[in-house]
């Protein structure tokens, strides 16, 4: 499923300006059926710089007298170089081969199938090839390699476990008894959570340098796509461990936090490391949830092949309050339609009145009732509340979703009569909604697996599409029966 976006936010990458540049390099030589003979000297030369074409470095072999680079052996050197290396400013290595003293002649062919070139600060592999197949002689004296994989001259494409983020408050604080996470979401639908401030909080004008844990992935600057900063909303959205308000007190949650910086680093080496600044994410956030998108597209699933156990949810976060104690209490269907269609799809909704319409398995919509009063009979969804829907992420169309629509219809009579357009007095409070991959297995709520199951790590990391719209509180009665949320927009209020 591919979910196209509107940047809504400028993403800079910054490089750091001390690089482990390198004086010298390890070589391995694997030799064919001729060797390299040791009247030979043979000059490497580093190709690319910011033009691709560029010579940024070189080094001069001269093979061991008398037995020179053996044939069928492998022959290990380390060649200085001048000047010094920035291994990610190399595009291909050039080897040339001449006499090792002047006038002297290229008598007989090098047969060359294997090199391998290492850093020799941390012993990473720089370039290998085992199959090269090459020939020097009299008429071919220069060989090229193909372009290198690793060739990166920002390091934005280059991978690592080793990110973290820095955050920086302005002059109002993060409370001790609030809550705030940072959500990064990368290319291949896998995400990070970072949680802040929840139990120590942030000083004012403080700055806190937070790891970022990707468990066994590794990711790049230019995998980052989407980066969510949330404040305050149910632990089912996000799994920051957020407090929640008692009945009665006051919000904890809703105090004014002024985020002056949030940076992402992306670490190389010991040295080395890439910078993106979240502009889109800074500013002042009371309680809700601000997104930076940077790529136009994402892909919640890695293949368009639903593996078993793997679906969409979508949930609805309710405010204020909404009882399930008469026939005229509004009842929310949910529909979808993907890009190049224009027809929408139910996903949720009764049809029938014996059908659950909130509770566990086998309902409409999964939910939380909040038995509040005493003597209540029915369940209350209560100040903030979660309504969630599950659904196939692929039917008859594999196209990505592009709009979901809240609807309210009237609940279907006993003895034949269905849902029709809601006529009745009362309204329904719609916070925001969300939209992700999700695993639920084993357990009606999904995501956290803190209601027992089987959770793979891919499960719990890879869910989240699209944020919520929680700078506004759509209402819906009788006389605006339905609500529209385009997927590859903004949701109105956020920023």
């Amino acid at each position: 499923m591919k979910i196209r976006w509107v940047a809504l936010a400028a993403l800079s990458v910054v490089s750091s300006a001390v690089f482990a540049d390198l004086d010298k390099v390890s070589v391995d030589f694997a030799q064919g059926n001729r060797g390299c003979p040791h009247t030979y000297r043979i000059t490497m030369e580093f190709v690319g710089g910011r033009d691709g074409n560029s010579v940024v470095s070189r080094g001069t072999i001269d093979p061991p007298e008398t037995a020179g680079f053996p044939a069928n052996k492998t022959s290990h050197v380390v060649v200085n170089l001048s000047p010094r290396l920035n291994p990610r400013m190399v595009k291909s290595v050039r080897l040339r081969i001449q006499g090792d003293r002047p006038g002297q002649d290229i008598t007989s062919p090098w047969d060359l199938n294997g090199l391998r070139i290492e850093n020799l600060e941390n012993r990473r592999v720089m370039w290998n090839a085992t199959s090269l197949g090459w020939t020097f002689d009299a008429r071919n004296t220069t060989k090229t390699s193909a372009n290198w994989a690793t060739y990166d001259v920002d390091g934005r494409a280059t991978k690592t476990k080793k990110w973290s983020i820095r955050v920086a408050t302005g002059g109002d604080d993060l409370r001790d008894d609030s809550s705030a996470g940072l959500l990064l979401v990368f290319r291949d639908g896998t995400s990070a959570r970072v949680d802040i401030g929840y139990a120590k909080g942030l000083k004012a004008n403080s700055t806190s340098l937070i790891n970022v844990n990707l468990g066994n992935t590794e990711q790049s600057v230019n995998d980052l796509i989407q980066a969510y900063l949330v404040k305050s909303t149910d632990a089912l959205f996000f799994g920051f461990q957020n407090k929640f308000r008692a009945l009665g007190s006051r919000d904890l949650n809703a105090d004014t936090w002024d985020v002056r910086e949030l940076t992402a680093f992306a670490e190389l080496g010991d040295r080395d490391s890439v910078q993106t600044n979240l502009r889109g994410l800074q500013g002042t956030i009371t309680e809700g949830i601000k997104q930076a998108v940077m790529a136009s597209d994402f892909h919640p699933l890695p293949s368009r092949q639903s593996p078993a156990g793997i679906g969409v949810r979508l949930g609805v976060l309710l405010t204020g309050s909404y009882p399930q104690d008469g026939q005229e209490v509004p009842e929310i269907h949910a529909f979808i339609r993907r890009r190049g269609e224009r027809d929408f799809v139910r996903v949720a909704g009764r049809s029938a009145a014996n059908q659950a319409y909130i509770g566990g398995r086998g309902a409409v919509w999964t939910g939380q009732a909040s038995y509040i009063s005493q003597g209540r009979p029915s369940p209350v969804y209560e100040a903030q509340q979660n309504m969630l829907c599950d659904f196939a992420p692929w039917r008859d169309s594999a196209s990505p979703i592009e709009e979901v629509k809240l609807a309210v219809y009237d609940g279907p009579r006993p003895g034949g009569v269905v849902s029709q357009p809601y006529s009745g007095s009362r309204s329904v409070s719609i916070r925001g909604i969300w939209l992700g991959a999700q695993g639920n297995i084993g357990t009606p709520y999904g995501m956290q697996g803190n209601s027992g199951g089987a959770f793979s790590q891919a499960l719990i990391h890879n869910y989240l599409t699209i944020g919520m719209d929680l700078a506004r509180t759509v209402t819906l009665d009788r006389n605006r029966r339905e609500v529209t949320y385009r997927i590859n927009h903004t949701m109105p209020g956020q920023s």
